[in-house]
Order: C-alpha cells, then structure tokens, then sequence
C-alpha cells in the first residue's frame, strides 16, 4: 500500500459525501419549486372606453384577423398547390402528431384537425 492511501481513501469518501449532500440539497430545492404558471395581472385595455367605441374596437379587430386568416390560408393553399402535396402533408401530419414525453407521461397536444383537413382537401 502506499504511503498515505488511507488518508486518500478518507479524503474520497468526504469529498463523495459532501458531492451527495449538494446534489440532494439541489434536488429538494427544485422540488419546491413551484408547478405551473405564474399568473400575472393584466391590465384590460378596454376598461376605460365606452360601449359603442369598445364594441368598434373589437369589430376593427376581428376584421383584420379574418383578413390576416384568409391571406394566409390562402398562401398555405398555394404552396399546397405548388410543391408536392402528398409530401407536405406528411410532412405537418407528422408535425402535428408529434407530442411530447416526460416523466409524468404523455403531453397532450390538442389541434382542430378538421381545418387541417379542409386544407388539404380543398379545391384547387
């Protein structure tokens, strides 16, 4: 044996434990954290305006989405049409059937497959 092992062999067995103890501090720390979101106030921008004026503004805004909406499902349909359909659409079917696994099981990953469906189908 050598000229000090045992003190080595001392010193490893210290260092190990004082490496467990950390490592279980750090996994009781992380356990208490807390699950979930974090809920935060939000101001509501509509708060100070009045019934005709609030109900404009949202009407103004519902006009653009749907505007914004048919712009881009009318590119998607487009490129649908240009590059190989059978190929894209397997391509987000994939996408789309992609879920995630953790430790506490399968996440789900809801989608409203029927508008999917629409797209792909649709006339040409």
């Amino acid at each position: 044996m050598g000229k000090n092992n045992r003190e080595r062999r001392a010193q490893k067995k210290r260092n190990k434990a004082r490496r467990s103890k950390e490592l279980k501090k750090k996994r009781i720390k992380e356990a208490n954290k807390p699950i979930g979101p974090a809920l935060q106030m939000i101001p509501n921008p509509f708060a100070e305006l009045d019934d005709d004026v609030r109900k404009q503004a949202i009407q103004e805004i519902a006009e653009n989405s749907e505007k914004i909406y048919e712009e881009s499902l009318a590119k998607i349909k487009e490129l649908l049409n240009r590059y190989d359909p059978p190929s894209l659409l397997s391509i987000i079917a994939s996408y789309g059937l992609t879920v995630g696994v953790s430790d506490d099981g399968i996440t789900a990953k809801d989608s409203d497959f029927k508008i999917h469906q629409a797209i792909g189908v649709g006339p040409r």
